[in-house]
Formats: C-alpha cells, sequence, structure tokens
C-alpha cells in the first residue's frame, strides 16, 4: 500500500509540477474623451423697469433695480483655459438721458466647479463687457433659483444737467444678449 501511495503521489506531483498552465487573453481598444462643452441660457421672463413719479417738485425716482433674471451656465473647458460672460445691448437702444446697468451675483450652493470671478458693475450698451471672467469647468443647476443672478438697474445719472435730456418712452424694448465665451 506504501508502494501504491509512494506512486500515486508522484505522479499527481509530476502532473502538477510538469504540466504548463495556458491562458488566453484578449484587448479591447477604447478611444476615451470629453468635448469642450459651452451652454448658457436665461430663465427669465420680460423684465419691466419703469421709472415713477415721485411728487411734483421732484424728479421720477432715480432708479429701479431687478434681480430676478438668472443665466445658467454648463462649461467643461481644455487644460487651463478659463471662459468668460459678458453681456451686450444688441436690440433696442437705451433711452437718451437714461442708463441701464448690470452686475451678476453669486450663485447659489447648487453651483458646481469654477465659477469665476464677478466683475463690477457695468453700464450696457452695444459693445459687450465682462460680467464674469476666469470661468472654469463648472455647471450651475436648472432650478428657478440656480446660476447666477443678474441684477439690471435703469436709471437717471446722478448729474442734474443731462436732467433735460430724458425724453417719455413707454414701453421702449431692448434685448441683452449673454455671451459664454469659447476658451481663452
Amino acid at each position: 500500500m506504501n508502494k501504491t501511495l509512494l506512486v500515486l503521489m508522484i505522479t499527481l506531483a509530476g502532473i502538477i509540477f510538469g504540466s504548463k498552465l495556458m491562458a488566453q487573453t484578449a484587448t479591447n481598444d477604447l478611444s476615451l474623451g470629453m468635448p469642450e462643452v459651452l451652454l448658457v441660457k436665461s430663465n427669465s421672463a420680460l423684465i419691466n423697469l419703469t421709472l415713477s413719479p415721485q411728487e411734483a417738485g421732484l424728479a421720477v425716482e432715480p432708479s429701479k433695480s431687478d434681480s430676478t433674471a438668472r443665466v445658467l451656465i454648463s462649461s467643461v473647458v481644455a487644460g487651463v483655459q478659463t471662459r468668460n460672460l459678458s453681456a451686450s445691448v444688441t436690440t433696442g437702444t437705451v433711452p437718451a438721458g437714461t442708463y441701464l446697468k448690470l452686475v451678476a451675483q453669486a450663485p447659489n450652493a447648487s453651483f458646481v466647479g469654477t465659477a469665476g470671478t464677478l466683475g463690477a458693475e457695468i453700464e450696457l450698451g452695444a459693445v459687450a463687457q465682462t460680467v464674469v471672467s476666469g470661468i472654469g469647468t463648472c455647471y450651475s443647476g436648472t432650478a428657478g433659483d440656480d446660476g447666477y443672478r443678474l441684477k439690471y438697474t435703469f436709471g437717471i445719472p446722478a448729474a442734474t444737467g443731462s436732467y433735460s435730456a430724458i425724453r417719455a418712452s413707454a414701453g421702449t424694448s431692448v434685448t441683452v444678449t449673454l455671451t459664454l465665451s469659447a476658451g481663452i
């Protein structure tokens, strides 16, 4: 019996150590990428900024502001590039003797990524001006209170010498276009 057991162990050892296990492999080639993303939209309805009279002997209300407009963005930049959000009046004209100003305010906590640097208040005209600079890869969310809040102010310059240039203008329409730049 010992002899049979010995032969069996030698045979088993020969099978284990003498055989070569063969493996097979396969490969998959993948192409991975992320395109640059550059999406912007406003979620606001018509904004009405009408200056009202105060009382006889006084100038009309000096300014009126509205902060209900929001601009939503999605951005994926290449490398260390950043984007700028700019604004300009593209349709219509701001009434003579008045101004239209805009300032972007900080987005809420739903904003994810590099929100950039908020600029100072700008006076809007036909030439685009930067409202937010240094925007990186980010997204703002899509709810009604997401994105950058935009504060528009329509008013009369403080200098009384320009007051005589004001003319009544009921329902003057202007369109402000917000542009998210390509990577810079």
